[in-house]
């Protein structure tokens, strides 16, 4: 997937790259102890080019506040004598189906949108065969009679 920089006059295109994850915070309820509020955030990662080769490029990890297009460039003219504080290089391919960033922020969403479909199919699979397993263990307990699966049930176990 060949993804096109964006347009702007942002003096940092081509020298970022992108990522989405989601955050999963917990906070404990105030009037019931036991009750837990669940909250989901999507955070930004930012990967800073250090060096681009014919195959694809080299991305360090950058916390904090992104440093100018200045600054980025002097890392790259020192990579890989350059100290990286912040994360080890890592190199994506260019050519990938799956990359670990992405040139755009577009991009980086749209492939965070794909890898949360990904994981949704992946745990409905287990969860129609942990309720399947769970009504074998029903039924050789005699917790629960004998009734054929459900279409709906065959059907998700693939």
């Amino acid at each position: 997937m060949q993804e096109k920089g964006n347009t702007s006059a942002d003096p940092l295109d081509g020298l970022v790259w992108y990522r989405y994850v989601d955050r999963h915070r917990e906070s404990m309820h105030q009037e019931l102890v036991h009750y837990a509020l669940h909250s989901v955030a999507i955070e930004e990662q930012v990967f800073i080019v250090l060096k681009r080769t014919s195959k694809g490029v080299w991305l360090e990890r950058w916390f904090g506040p992104l440093p100018d297009a200045a600054r980025i460039l002097e890392m790259q003219a020192a990579y890989p004598a350059s100290s990286h504080i912040h994360a080890a290089p890592r190199f994506v391919l260019s050519a990938a189906r799956r990359r670990l960033a992405h040139p755009t922020k577009e991009g980086a969403m749209a492939a965070f949108v794909a890898r949360k479909q990904r994981q949704i199919a992946i745990l409905r699979g287990q969860l129609a065969r942990a309720e399947v397993a769970l009504r074998l263990g029903l039924v050789a307990t005699g917790q629960e009679e004998t009734e054929p699966l459900s279409d709906e049930m065959l059907g998700a176990l693939g």
